[in-house]
């Protein structure tokens, strides 16, 4: 794969301020259509932008992340890509190498359980580090719902194997942003899984609960929970750190193999006694 530059990184255009939109509103209703016109214009120019993207260097962003000069800004999907938008940071403030040390192997798919025993560390400490280290990184969530592009990242910047990346620089309300994307590796598992399985998997990888994947899917928890229950079953994975791993480990061809998802032969990682 070709590297790139960052420095030379196709940049799109500028888009148009959207305070013409919304003056003649009243102040509160002026502020929300605001902060919703630029949501969905910031998706609009990443998307338009990600079109004329060229090959990236998914370990460098990496450590530009770990480092601190770049921060996650946003993460969203389509039906065919992952996408996240990245922006820099002055001054760089790098996350904390202890946080680090930690939070990485569970984006490389080993659970919270086993990462705490590995480093003789209580199950609360190792969570409280990794919600630290992800902090740094501009994001609030937990290690378990960690974003899939994430994972990919701390993957490249291990040296290990993941999908072809693309990344476009472009410019929003006069402000840099680096939009970073891959086509979707689970793509490959649609053939080959219920089309309501296939739509759960995709809510689960997303980082949604199972509650917002019910609402969406206008159906019980529990019906989900047994969705995602089969999916791993079929997959032979124990969650969904390990799921993504897995997925992003050759683009996810290993998961399919030319065999029914019900043959195949994932090696289960040993339990910790």
């Amino acid at each position: 794969m070709r590297e790139v530059n960052l420095d030379s990184v196709p940049m799109a255009l500028d888009v148009a301020s959207p305070a013409a939109l919304v003056e003649r509103t009243p102040e509160s209703a002026k502020r929300l259509a605001t902060t919703n016109f630029l949501a969905e214009s910031l998706r609009t120019a990443a998307l338009s932008a990600d079109a004329d993207g060229a090959p990236a260097d998914a370990a460098r962003l990496w450590n530009r992340l770990v480092a601190g000069d770049l921060v996650v800004f946003e993460l969203f999907y389509t039906t065919e890509r992952w996408l996240a938008l990245l922006a820099e940071r002055e001054p760089a403030r790098a996350v904390p190498p202890r946080s680090r040390a930690l939070l990485e192997p569970m984006l490389l798919g080993k659970s919270q359980k086993n990462t705490a025993y590995d480093n003789g560390l209580s199950t609360s400490t190792i969570s409280m580090q990794a919600h630290r280290a992800l902090a740094g990184l501009g994001i609030s969530l937990t290690p378990s719902k960690a974003p899939a592009l994430l994972t990919l990242l701390a993957r490249a910047g291990k040296g290990l194997d993941v999908p072809r990346t693309r990344v476009c620089r472009f410019m929003h309300s006069s402000r840099s942003f680096l939009v970073l994307s891959v086509l979707r590796p689970e793509l490959e598992l649609a053939p080959q899984l219920p089309t309501a399985e296939y739509r759960v998997l995709c809510g689960l990888i997303e980082g949604a609960s199972y509650a917002e994947i019910a609402a969406k899917r206008e159906t019980s928890t529990r019906t989900v929970a047994n969705q995602i229950a089969s999916i791993f079953q079929r997959l032979r994975v124990s969650g969904r750190s390990e799921l993504l791993a897995s997925l992003l480990c050759s683009g996810g061809r290993h998961l399919v193999a030319g065999e029914s998802v019900k043959k195949l032969t994932i090696p289960k990682r040993p339990r910790v006694r």
